[in-house]
């Protein structure tokens, strides 16, 4: 099941979406054939995308944060 939050930038969270976040904190990571594990292969180039984005940002003058 997908749960998606839409927050508007400075609103606080209310105690019941912390106790929700802090609850999804215990819950296991489970793979499947639409999620699968990342390969080491595919991590790598995960890792290269966000890098040269990072690179193109600090370029463009933007926060490469």
């Amino acid at each position: 099941m997908i749960v998606q939050y839409r927050l508007k930038k400075g609103e606080p969270l209310t105690p019941e979406e912390i106790a929700e976040l802090e609850a999804a904190k215990s819950l296991p990571i489970l793979f499947d054939e639409d999620s699968p594990a990342l390969t080491p292969e595919s991590y790598e180039g995960f890792r290269r995308s966000a890098a040269l984005r990072s690179q193109r940002r600090k370029m463009e003058g933007k926060d490469a944060g």
